[in-house]
């Protein structure tokens, strides 16, 4: 019966990519990356690649699954392309009195995160790029400083995205160049999702339809970030182990690492499949002594700050069960449950797939739109880790696109009005 619930979720993603691919001529629409981040590794995990896995899925982890997947393909059913109405699409350049103001902003973020990344970097290890000194300073890529974290995680997805968007526009380089330099950055303490979403959040707001060739060369450039990113990790493990990822996780007797294909599933295994197992351990771990935070969870990241009697991050996490040490995560879904129980993770699901397919739709037709969708695609890539994610990077990250949209569409009536009058009074 389990494994029927299993098949019909890899059904529901494939016909759901089908079904947008035909209505929309979108092979880098949202279930392709549904599919690869969320419901592909838990149905990986249901074989028990590793031997940490002895327990099996309650029914609930099952149900939340099919429910989400479900929901998904009826977004899929029902979402039409919007008829695009002239001048509706969002493809003119940026006008050049625009172009200033916005620059000058867009370069202040730019070096505000530079400069607070750097700052961390120096007040953690007492280096400004302490990947070059590893083997001295250790693996820190998840140490941080209150205050500057928060500064760092929201432009650290924000900026290059921004920047990448802004150069579509313009085409002036001086956006490519602070592209580079905001995906890069978070490489100066060896942290590599950063990178790895900035690309695939560019990937997603630049292609639609994409030709054969182009696909190849993209999946060649994947393998080789990925394999670079594999490397770091390696290396970042070897400051404080000598065992092979692989063998952490119990997907492999063999203590070195392997070769670069068994390499890449065992990271992948590890950081996505297990995470869906470590959230069935550990909603069977609640389900013995349940508690409700009431949304305090997940707004941790914003109210923290000003309360005195907030609960505490061992709080939250005192039900986590996790394999062990090299994969603790326990997905998103376990601070739903323990804010609303079983019910609350299936309403999140529908707002957020419902905010996601309702911008996805609008995005069609619309680069700013192309953009609030991405950035919500953050939530699909980054699922398995972030705990107080749509507190911590994904409200800020919005309120700075909005902020964002309205000074551009102001500036650009104010210069649009200018131009009728002028054109109406050279004609007398």
């Amino acid at each position: 019966m389990l494994n029927i619930i299993v098949f019909f979720i890899l059904v529901f993603q494939l016909v759901s990519y089908i079904l947008i691919v035909k209505k929309l001529k979108d092979y880098f629409n949202p279930v392709l990356f549904t599919s690869i981040f969320i419901f592909i590794p838990f149905c990986l995990s249901t074989f028990k690649l590793s031997v940490y896995q002895k327990i099996d899925y309650s029914p609930y982890v099952y149900l939340i699954l099919l429910s989400s997947s479900a929901i998904i393909l009826i977004h899929a059913m029902l979402i039409k392309p919007i008829e695009e109405r002239r001048g509706n699409s969002e493809t003119s350049k940026l006008d050049l009195s625009l172009r200033k103001n916005t620059f000058l902003v867009i370069f202040l973020l730019n070096i505000i995160y530079v400069v607070s990344y750097l700052m961390e970097n120096k007040m953690i290890t007492g280096l400004y790029l302490p990947l070059s000194s590893m083997d001295e300073v250790g693996d820190i890529h998840l140490e941080n400083i209150p205050i500057l974290r928060e500064i760092n995680t929201v432009l650290r997805f924000v900026l290059p995205l921004l920047n990448f968007y802004l150069y579509k526009k313009t085409s002036e380089k001086k956006y490519l160049f602070m592209l580079i330099l905001t995906i890069f950055v978070p490489l100066s303490r060896g942290s590599r999702s950063a990178i790895i979403n900035a690309i695939l959040m560019i990937a997603a707001f630049n292609f639609r339809k994409i030709k054969l060739k182009k696909a190849i060369l993209l999946a060649v450039l994947c393998i080789g970030i990925l394999i670079v990113a594999i490397s770091i990790g390696n290396e970042r493990r070897g400051t404080y182990t000598s065992k092979s990822y692989a063998y952490e996780i119990g997907v492999s007797q063999t203590f070195e690492a392997s070769n670069p294909v068994h390499d890449i599933f065992s990271w992948y295994y590890g950081y996505y499949s297990l995470s869906f197992y470590n959230f069935n351990s550990s909603l069977i771990n609640w389900e013995e002594n349940k508690v409700y935070f009431n949304g305090l969870a997940n707004l941790n990241g914003l109210l923290t700050y000003f309360f005195d009697n907030y609960p505490t991050q061992y709080e939250f996490n005192s039900r986590i069960i996790s394999v062990n040490g090299a994969a603790v995560v326990p997905t998103a879904y376990y601070y739903y449950l323990i804010d609303f129980g079983i019910v609350g993770i299936l309403i999140f699901e529908i707002i957020f797939y419902g905010l996601l397919f309702h911008y996805y739709r609008k995005s069609i037709n619309n680069q700013y739109f192309r953009l609030v969708y991405c950035f919500l695609l953050l939530q699909v890539l980054n699922f398995v880790f972030y705990s107080s994610f749509y507190s911590v990077c994904l409200y800020p990250i919005l309120i700075i696109v909005y902020i964002f949209k309205k000074v551009s569409h102001k500036r650009s009536r104010e210069n649009y009005n200018e131009r009728i009058s002028i054109s109406y009074n050279d004609g007398l």
